[in-house]
Protein backbone atom coordinates (compact mmCIF):
# COMPACT_ATOMS: atom_id res chain seq x y z
CA UNK A 1 0.00 0.00 0.00
CA UNK A 2 1.42 3.30 -0.83
CA UNK A 3 -0.69 5.81 0.74
CA UNK A 4 -3.31 6.04 -2.67
CA UNK A 5 -6.43 4.91 -0.44
CA UNK A 6 -8.50 6.86 2.37
CA UNK A 7 -10.79 5.69 4.43
CA UNK A 8 -14.46 4.21 3.16
CA UNK A 9 -12.82 2.69 0.12
CA UNK A 10 -13.74 -0.91 -1.43
CA UNK A 11 -11.35 -3.25 -2.36
CA UNK A 12 -11.77 -6.19 -4.59
CA UNK A 13 -9.42 -9.36 -4.53
CA UNK A 14 -10.83 -9.67 -8.04
CA UNK A 15 -9.69 -5.88 -9.31
CA UNK A 16 -6.46 -6.06 -7.02
CA UNK A 17 -5.24 -9.12 -8.31
CA UNK A 18 -6.25 -7.78 -11.74
CA UNK A 19 -4.84 -4.30 -11.47
CA UNK A 20 -1.58 -5.46 -9.85
CA UNK A 21 -0.72 -8.30 -12.45
CA UNK A 22 -0.91 -11.53 -9.49
CA UNK A 23 -2.79 -14.01 -9.08
CA UNK A 24 -5.27 -13.79 -6.94
CA UNK A 25 -4.31 -15.87 -4.07
CA UNK A 26 -1.48 -13.54 -3.01
CA UNK A 27 -3.57 -10.76 -3.26
CA UNK A 28 -6.08 -12.59 -1.01
CA UNK A 29 -3.46 -13.43 1.79
CA UNK A 30 -1.88 -9.85 2.04
CA UNK A 31 -5.96 -8.85 2.47
CA UNK A 32 -6.35 -10.95 4.93
CA UNK A 33 -3.42 -10.10 6.82
CA UNK A 34 -4.77 -6.51 6.79
CA UNK A 35 -7.89 -7.63 7.52
CA UNK A 36 -6.33 -9.02 10.63
CA UNK A 37 -4.39 -6.00 11.71
CA UNK A 38 -7.65 -4.03 11.14
CA UNK A 39 -6.28 -1.76 8.37
CA UNK A 40 -9.55 -3.24 6.70
CA UNK A 41 -12.99 -4.43 7.70
CA UNK A 42 -15.69 -6.05 6.08
CA UNK A 43 -17.11 -4.35 3.02
CA UNK A 44 -20.47 -4.80 0.61
CA UNK A 45 -21.01 -7.94 -1.45
CA UNK A 46 -17.51 -9.96 -0.31
CA UNK A 47 -15.18 -7.06 -0.87
CA UNK A 48 -12.91 -5.41 2.45
CA UNK A 49 -13.48 -1.27 2.95
CA UNK A 50 -10.36 0.95 4.30
CA UNK A 51 -10.95 1.17 8.24
CA UNK A 52 -11.45 4.83 9.22
CA UNK A 53 -9.02 5.15 12.59
CA UNK A 54 -9.72 8.36 14.74
CA UNK A 55 -7.65 11.13 15.21
CA UNK A 56 -6.83 9.63 18.89
CA UNK A 57 -6.09 5.98 17.22
CA UNK A 58 -3.61 7.00 15.29
CA UNK A 59 -2.11 8.93 18.12
CA UNK A 60 -1.53 5.83 20.09
CA UNK A 61 -0.56 4.34 17.04
CA UNK A 62 2.71 6.71 16.32
CA UNK A 63 3.11 6.68 20.04
CA UNK A 64 3.81 2.88 19.97
CA UNK A 65 5.87 3.70 16.98
CA UNK A 66 7.92 5.97 18.42
CA UNK A 67 8.77 4.61 21.26
CA UNK A 68 10.02 1.09 19.34
CA UNK A 69 11.63 2.59 16.56
CA UNK A 70 13.39 5.01 19.86
CA UNK A 71 14.83 1.95 21.76
CA UNK A 72 15.80 0.10 17.89
CA UNK A 73 17.78 3.43 17.22
CA UNK A 74 19.32 3.30 20.71
CA UNK A 75 20.09 -0.23 20.55
CA UNK A 76 21.55 -0.09 16.79
CA UNK A 77 23.86 2.77 17.81
CA UNK A 78 25.77 0.15 20.62
CA UNK A 79 25.27 -2.75 18.22
CA UNK A 80 25.85 -1.76 14.21
CA UNK A 81 29.38 -2.53 13.52
CA UNK A 82 31.20 0.47 11.37
CA UNK A 83 29.96 -1.22 8.21
CA UNK A 84 26.89 -1.30 9.58
CA UNK A 85 27.04 2.54 9.98
CA UNK A 86 28.28 2.56 7.03
CA UNK A 87 25.82 1.34 5.11
CA UNK A 88 23.50 2.98 6.83
CA UNK A 89 24.83 6.64 5.54
CA UNK A 90 24.76 5.48 2.17
CA UNK A 91 21.36 5.06 2.26
CA UNK A 92 20.75 8.49 3.95
CA UNK A 93 22.97 9.87 1.12
CA UNK A 94 20.53 8.11 -1.66
CA UNK A 95 17.67 10.26 -0.42
CA UNK A 96 19.89 12.93 -0.90
CA UNK A 97 20.64 12.04 -4.82
CA UNK A 98 17.35 10.27 -5.60
CA UNK A 99 14.45 12.04 -3.78
CA UNK A 100 11.86 11.06 -5.80
CA UNK A 101 12.63 6.92 -4.87
CA UNK A 102 12.22 8.63 -0.86
CA UNK A 103 9.04 5.87 0.03
CA UNK A 104 11.76 3.17 -0.98
CA UNK A 105 14.58 4.89 0.70
CA UNK A 106 12.60 5.12 4.13
CA UNK A 107 11.70 2.28 4.44
CA UNK A 108 15.23 0.89 3.45
CA UNK A 109 16.71 3.22 6.68
CA UNK A 110 14.35 2.05 9.08
CA UNK A 111 14.97 -1.33 7.89
CA UNK A 112 18.39 -0.66 8.75
CA UNK A 113 18.05 0.43 12.50
CA UNK A 114 15.88 -2.44 12.78
CA UNK A 115 18.55 -4.98 11.80
CA UNK A 116 21.26 -3.11 13.74
CA UNK A 117 19.23 -3.11 16.79
CA UNK A 118 19.66 -7.10 16.80
CA UNK A 119 17.00 -7.53 18.29
CA UNK A 120 14.18 -9.92 16.97
CA UNK A 121 11.55 -9.56 19.66
CA UNK A 122 11.11 -5.79 18.80
CA UNK A 123 11.26 -6.43 15.43
CA UNK A 124 8.25 -8.35 15.34
CA UNK A 125 6.50 -5.97 17.25
CA UNK A 126 7.58 -3.10 14.68
CA UNK A 127 6.08 -5.53 11.77
CA UNK A 128 2.94 -5.45 13.28
CA UNK A 129 3.24 -1.57 13.52
CA UNK A 130 4.24 -0.58 10.63
CA UNK A 131 1.81 -2.97 8.74
CA UNK A 132 -0.96 -0.94 10.55
CA UNK A 133 0.60 2.59 9.78
CA UNK A 134 2.16 2.10 6.53
CA UNK A 135 -0.43 3.18 4.27
CA UNK A 136 -0.11 6.45 6.37
CA UNK A 137 3.55 7.20 6.57
CA UNK A 138 4.10 6.58 2.27
CA UNK A 139 0.96 9.00 1.88
CA UNK A 140 3.07 11.64 3.80
CA UNK A 141 5.61 11.93 0.97
CA UNK A 142 3.15 12.79 -1.56
CA UNK A 143 0.74 14.90 0.36
CA UNK A 144 2.77 16.98 2.26
CA UNK A 145 4.95 19.50 0.33
CA UNK A 146 8.75 19.76 1.67
CA UNK A 147 8.16 15.95 3.91
CA UNK A 148 10.50 14.71 2.11
CA UNK A 149 13.36 16.75 2.62
CA UNK A 150 12.36 16.83 6.12
CA UNK A 151 12.07 13.95 6.92
CA UNK A 152 15.76 13.36 5.13
CA UNK A 153 17.10 16.01 7.26
CA UNK A 154 15.99 14.01 10.20
CA UNK A 155 17.17 10.52 8.67
CA UNK A 156 20.58 12.51 8.80
CA UNK A 157 20.81 13.51 12.29
CA UNK A 158 19.65 10.41 13.47
CA UNK A 159 23.01 8.66 11.74
CA UNK A 160 25.33 11.02 12.74
CA UNK A 161 24.25 10.32 16.50
CA UNK A 162 24.26 7.04 15.76
CA UNK A 163 27.94 7.23 14.39
CA UNK A 164 28.80 9.24 17.12
CA UNK A 165 27.45 6.02 19.57
CA UNK A 166 24.83 8.92 21.40
CA UNK A 167 22.25 6.51 22.04
CA UNK A 168 20.73 8.34 23.91
CA UNK A 169 20.52 11.33 21.46
CA UNK A 170 19.84 8.81 18.97
CA UNK A 171 16.55 7.70 20.35
CA UNK A 172 15.07 11.01 20.89
CA UNK A 173 15.66 11.84 17.65
CA UNK A 174 13.79 8.80 16.57
CA UNK A 175 10.72 9.61 18.43
CA UNK A 176 10.72 13.16 17.16
CA UNK A 177 11.22 11.41 13.65
CA UNK A 178 8.05 9.66 14.51
CA UNK A 179 6.10 12.38 15.70
CA UNK A 180 7.16 14.61 13.13
CA UNK A 181 5.04 11.47 10.89
CA UNK A 182 1.95 11.95 12.97
CA UNK A 183 2.04 15.56 12.83
CA UNK A 184 1.92 15.15 9.03
CA UNK A 185 -0.74 12.83 8.68
CA UNK A 186 -3.18 14.85 11.14
CA UNK A 187 -3.13 17.29 9.02
CA UNK A 188 -3.16 15.34 6.00
CA UNK A 189 -6.29 13.70 7.67
CA UNK A 190 -7.56 17.21 8.57
CA UNK A 191 -7.34 18.37 5.34
CA UNK A 192 -9.15 15.39 4.28
CA UNK A 193 -12.03 15.41 6.23
CA UNK A 194 -12.70 19.09 5.29
CA UNK A 195 -13.31 18.06 1.63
Amino acid sequence: MCGDLRSGDVLSEVALAAESGLSRTPVREALQRLRRENVLGPGPRRTLVVRNMARSDLRVLFEALGEVEGICAKLATQRMSEGDICALERIVTEGDDFPENFNDINARFHAALHAGARNPVLQDVLRDLQLRSLPLRAMQFRLKEGRVQTSQDEHRQIAEAIRDRDAGRAERLMVMHVAATLQVVLEIDLAWAEQ
